[in-house]
This record gives C-alpha cells, structure tokens and sequence, in this order.
C-alpha cells in the first residue's frame, strides 16, 4: 500500500516532509520557523489540488 498524501520540500540542502491531510510535519532538516510556517501555509494553499494530483497519479 501507499503512504497518505505528502509533499517533500527541497532546497539549497534543507528538506521537509509534510502530510497534506492534516499537515502534520514529518520531518523537516535545516529550515527555521519562520521557513517552515512560509512553507506550511503554501502547502495548506494546495492542499486540495496536490491530493487530487496525487489520487489521478495512483488511482485512487
């Protein structure tokens, strides 16, 4: 089976995994809280597309 919905957020060597259910951070290496709420309200802005995309990609 496949994991929940999540993004992964990469750049200039910091990572993050997020669940885009219900947001919860798995991981995050390298980004401030400043970075991680900036990032966290752009995930929570797709939120809806990015589990569409991800339902079409595994058809689901």
């Amino acid at each position: 089976m496949f994991e929940p919905p999540h993004v992964h957020i990469a750049k200039d060597g910091k990572s993050a995994k997020v669940w885009l259910r219900n947001l919860e951070i798995e991981y995050q290496h390298g980004y401030n809280e400043r970075e991680m709420r900036e990032l966290l309200s752009l995930v929570a802005e797709n939120r809806d597309a990015w589990i569409g995309a991800w339902n079409d990609f595994f058809g689901i």
